[in-house]
């Protein structure tokens, strides 16, 4: 099954006050010279999706990659690497992934849930 899709693009070719050329997606600021304007719309088509039958997260390391990938940059790469290894559960369709401490650690670690089917990140935590 082909399905279609109709996506559209505005180009800005303008000039700043200060003469210096800027080609952009974006309307130009007020007070800038605009030199030229593209509007494109086209139809895009594409096959409908395939979701294997395992899910877009099948396993565990594939889990474990996204919740790492998602945690580094909310909470800190050294942060989230310090709390290996991680705990992978699947429940009801759902990767339920959390860090661990160690012993002397005082405090709580991140925590995700990712549906397996599609990869949606259903939840995101941190203990204290």
């Amino acid at each position: 099954m082909v399905n279609t899709a109709y996506v559209h693009a505005d180009m800005y070719f303008w000039v700043d006050e200060s003469g210096k050329k800027h080609l952009t997606n974006k309307r130009p600021p007020k007070g800038a010279e605009i030199i030229g304007h593209v509007y494109e719309k086209s139809e895009v088509e594409f096959e409908k999706e395939f979701i294997p039958a395992e899910g877009l997260v099948p396993d565990e390391q594939t889990a474990i990659s996204i919740a790492v990938a998602v945690w580094s940059p909310i909470y800190g790469k050294d942060k989230i690497a310090g709390q290996k290894p991680y705990q992978v559960f699947l429940v009801d369709g759902y990767w339920v992934v959390s860090g661990s401490l160690s012993i002397r650690m005082v405090g709580g670690t991140a925590k995700i849930v990712i549906a397996r089917a599609d990869g949606r990140i259903i939840n995101i935590s941190h203990g204290k």
